[in-house]
């Protein structure tokens, strides 16, 4: 985890005849402006009072081809019970990329959208980058507001990055908040959720019946998703999910769990599509999500709920045995915290004069200290620096 502070984002080379103002320009067609350029061709949303037009900033490689339904059909719900217009931006998409300024990622997103939401764990591709590149030319703060969701349960980092460079941060359990963030941040909101209806529509039993299914990742490369827990449970088990990393590749971690099930009579799919996996859930008398608390499971604990099928988690996991027991967090719940804290940070944006606010709401505002770069998370990269591509992050699976 900590090992991606030491990897090079995206490098910046200042030039005044590089200068974009945020738009493509033809001859720096490896900038952010012009690779993100196709996902603001349609985008005519007109700037109005408030924060009105919201980015959701994510990553998906290539090789995932099923979306983040969760997120998906809460954006979806947000926006139509909302004024706000949400522009999906992909990370991946800008592999290789060069920043034409050091100030040019800051200028697109405000010529764009009004809220910058980053949807990333703490110190993972998405994050690093937007830390390290939304700042003004001169290395002050962008002077737009950002909110961070936390997609996974690695713990935060200390100073600015946590307690300030935010607007808000969206954890995604009650768990995460009371162990990492209670009293290190202005604005927590817990925001999470799985398309509860969707799910129970899609819960139509396959012919086949299966004792205990294991749904997730075979190669996880830190060793978080545990499915040769699977190989200790007796009965009729299938495993299921992604068997290969971001590069095509079957790592030694995946074959080595993989040839423990297949030895102890489990049988193992590569992953399918997310109706298909609902098949097998309503398939199954019991769904296991062995995960330790770092990784993840935490879709897969409220879908099978959804569908009615119990759920087994892990003893040493605290995070999933509260989304097993505790509330089933639906999209429109996870819609409503979104906004929640949009509107706490529309209400700080109308409060003038506090010293020490958050990175965002202080530079809008036009007070505050300016939220200096003066850590690590946020160090400026040298002029004469090459800038590096993105292409060893994003094949990394360093999810």
């Amino acid at each position: 985890m900590r090992a991606m502070r030491l990897l090079l984002p995206l490098a910046s080379i200042a030039s005044v005849k590089a200068f974009t103002n945020g738009t493509c320009l033809e001859h720096l067609s490896d900038s952010i402006s012009c690779r993100w350029n196709d996902a603001v061709a349609t985008w005519d949303v007109p700037k109005s009072n408030g924060l009105g037009r919201v980015a959701v900033v994510y990553y998906q490689p290539p090789t995932l081809k099923q979306p983040d339904l969760g997120l998906e059909r809460a954006l979806e719900t947000w926006t139509r019970a909302t004024k706000r217009q949400v522009l999906m931006l992909n990370v991946a998409s800008l592999e290789k990329a060069r920043p034409a300024h050091p100030g040019e990622l800051c200028h697109f997103l405000q010529r764009n959208v009004d809220h910058l939401v980053v949807k990333s764990n703490w110190d993972y591709v998405v994050d690093v980058f937007v830390r390290r590149h939304l700042w003004e030319d001169d290395g002050s703060a962008c002077a737009l507001t950002r909110s961070l969701q936390i997609a996974g349960s690695y713990p935060p980092p200390a100073g600015v990055a946590l307690s300030r460079f935010y607007d808000v941060l969206y954890p995604e359990t009650t768990w995460y908040l009371d162990a990492f963030l209670v009293e290190k941040h202005p604005r927590l909101v817990q925001a999470f959720g799985i398309d509860a209806d969707g799910a129970r529509e899609a819960c139509i039993p396959t012919e086949q019946k299966w004792d205990y299914l294991f749904v997730g990742a075979f190669g996880d490369h830190l060793g978080f998703k545990r499915p040769e827990a699977l190989a200790q449970l007796t009965g009729k088990r299938l495993a299921i999910g992604k068997i290969k990393d971001n590069g095509g590749s079957i790592s030694d971690i995946a074959q080595r769990a993989i040839d423990k099930l297949q030895a102890s009579g489990v049988e193992v799919r590569e992953a399918v599509s997310w109706v298909d996996m609902m098949a097998l859930v309503a398939s199954s008398q019991n769904v296991l999500v062995p995960d330790d608390w770092r990784g993840g499971g935490e879709r897969a604990v409220l879908e099978a709920r959804a569908c009615g099928v119990t759920v087994l988690v892990a003893e040493d996991n605290p995070k999933l045995q509260s989304l097993r027991e505790g509330p089933l967090y639906t999209t429109l719940y996870y819609a409503g915290q979104l906004e929640l804290g949009l509107l706490e940070v529309e209400a700080a944006l109308l409060r003038q004069g506090s010293v020490g606010d958050t990175c965002g709401v202080a530079a809008v505002r036009g007070d505050g200290d300016g939220c200096v770069l003066a850590d690590e998370f946020h160090a400026r990269l040298p002029a004469d620096v090459l800038r590096a591509p993105l292409e060893e992050h994003l094949r990394g699976g360093e999810l």
